[in-house]
């Protein structure tokens, strides 16, 4: 998208949905501060959950990835 378009999407994101944007940021990071530390091991999910399972995986193998290589430019 340019032009005319893109400035018409920001002015109406900037006047209309970036203060939701914040909010919602706001709550995700309230609510995550004030869960206990083994919340995930209480977690009860249900078939439909399966996608936040396998995102979990890939998220934890990519953070492990990363952890590695940076592992092994610091060790040579």
């Amino acid at each position: 998208v340019s032009g005319l378009a893109r400035e018409s999407w920001r002015f109406l994101y900037r006047a209309e949905l970036e203060q939701n944007h914040w909010n919602v940021l706001e709550q995700d990071r309230v609510m995550l501060e004030g869960m206990p530390d083994d919340a995930r091991r209480r977690e009860m999910l249900y078939q439909h959950d399966l996608g936040v399972s396998r995102i979990r995986q890939i998220l934890t193998r990519m953070a492990k990835g990363q952890i590695e290589a940076e592992t092994r430019i610091a060790a040579e």
